[in-house]
């Protein structure tokens, strides 16, 4: 191949990339590196149609998927002390769902997950799903049950402790730090200097006109940032990246026309 030749291949893959949308990413993925590298053996190997990838071959890696899901399950079960962690959330569909992780010193296996859609997320139900883990694993090797520490959950992990004595239960350290924050942010002083700070960040990201104000004094590769609905620790993220800009703040905030 020549440089020509190259340059055209290199051009043809850019546009692949940008017309259907891929990550930037996907061609230093290394499993994309390995089908690339393999097909390039065999000069006469032709890509497969959607309908075969959309059934037999989606089949085969989800088979593929799950026998080496069920070895790493064995091996975290034989041989380590596991961790079990559970965390609720919605799906994009709107239902409750709760994960079910596994986790040893070799790493993180998402054992199962449950459907709570018309479920009370009771400390009985969220026990009975535990002690169901436990149970089909190994249930000697379970050493602790992991959540956030809504009351619910701390009940549970009570009556998880009744049936098996040995395990115990742990509080989410992230989901506590998140709490102390917001602990912290009920302080007036703070709770005023954080909705400020909130209401002017909105304000200027609102608008075009004040965005477009912003942007004249802004030199750095980072932005202002909104704080999320739900977790109050990204409170602190706003003000600390609003302190960083501080400087192209106070610019549009003083600046004439």
């Amino acid at each position: 191949m020549d440089a020509a030749q190259r340059e055209k291949a290199d051009k043809l893959w850019s546009m692949a990339q940008a017309v259907m949308g891929l990550p930037f990413r996907t061609f230093q993925h290394p499993v994309f590196e390995e089908a690339y590298r393999f097909s390039n053996q065999f000069p006469d190997y032709k890509l497969q149609s959607e309908k075969r990838l959309r059934t037999t071959l989606l089949d085969a890696n989800y088979e593929t998927i799950r026998e080496e899901s069920e070895k790493k399950m064995f091996d975290h079960m034989v041989w380590d002390k596991i961790t079990i962690s559970c965390d609720g959330w919605t799906n994009r569909n709107g239902r409750p769902q709760m994960n079910m992780l596994h986790i040893s010193r070799h790493g993180e296996l998402a054992h199962r997950h449950v459907d709570g859609s018309n479920e009370t997320k009771s400390p009985v139900w969220i026990a009975e799903h535990i002690m169901k883990d436990i149970k089909e694993t190994w249930h000697h090797n379970v050493l602790q049950f992991v959540a956030d520490n809504a009351s619910a959950n701390i009940l549970a992990g009570k009556l998880v402790r009744e049936r098996y004595p040995h395990t115990i239960f742990g509080g989410c350290v992230a989901h506590g730090l998140d709490l102390l924050m917001e602990d912290i942010g009920k302080l007036p002083w703070v709770k005023e200097v954080v909705n400020d700070c909130k209401s002017f960040i909105k304000f200027i990201k609102n608008h075009h006109m004040t965005s477009a104000m912003f942007l004249d004094f802004f030199s750095n590769d980072v932005t202002l940032l909104k704080p999320a609905a739900i977790k109050f620790a990204t409170n602190v993220i706003m003000l600390d990246r609003a302190w960083t800009l501080s400087s192209s703040l106070r610019s549009t905030r003083t600046k004439t026309f």
